[in-house]
């Protein structure tokens, strides 16, 4: 959280910003289907960048908007956690394909490091580190499924973004 903006305002913003991203991704998708280009990794790795970003973005939009500062990095598993703490009524579905990258075992094996979130948002990106070594290739992605996925996301963004509306005063029940 910028401590010279609001909370209210940089929550909005993010929000707004993180819609755009998604309404982005969304609109690609349904161009990639159309031309039949679903199945090239360099043209459906930007989809997923974007739908990296609206998530990243509406999570902290969220912990912003519970007046808590959210953390300066790119890792969706942390951040969903403390959006979870910060939101638990308007919980945001997660797109399977990055659902596979957050580690279902991490209460079994506490002692190994997870991967880190932040690893994947270069991956998606770049093709490789910064010190030049690859990343590892993506894996297949189902485009019209992802599609499917993103307008559930949709929808339930739109509950975040009313709830903070409500929450600041920018609309109101009648």
């Amino acid at each position: 959280m910028n401590p010279s903006i609001h909370p209210r305002a940089e929550a909005v913003e993010l929000s707004w910003i993180a819609n755009a991203y998604l309404d982005c991704a969304e609109r690609l998708c349904k161009v990639l289907i159309k031309d039949n280009l679903d199945r090239s990794l360099h043209h459906y790795r930007v989809p997923l960048h974007l739908t990296f970003l609206g998530l990243e973005l509406f999570f902290k939009a969220g912990i912003s908007a519970s007046g808590r500062q959210y953390p300066k990095h790119h890792d969706l598993a942390q951040l969903r956690i403390l959006y979870a703490e910060a939101m638990p009524d308007t919980p945001l579905p997660i797109p399977s394909y990055f659902e596979k990258l957050i580690p279902d075992s991490l209460d079994l094996f506490q002692d190994l490091p997870a991967p880190d979130l932040q690893w994947h948002f270069a991956r998606l990106r770049y093709t490789s580190d910064r010190k030049g070594n690859r990343f590892p290739e993506h894996d297949l992605v189902d485009i019209e499924e992802f599609l499917k996925e993103l307008e559930t996301l949709s929808l339930a963004t739109q509950r975040v973004q009313f709830k903070l509306w409500r929450q600041f005063g920018l609309v109101r029940d009648e």
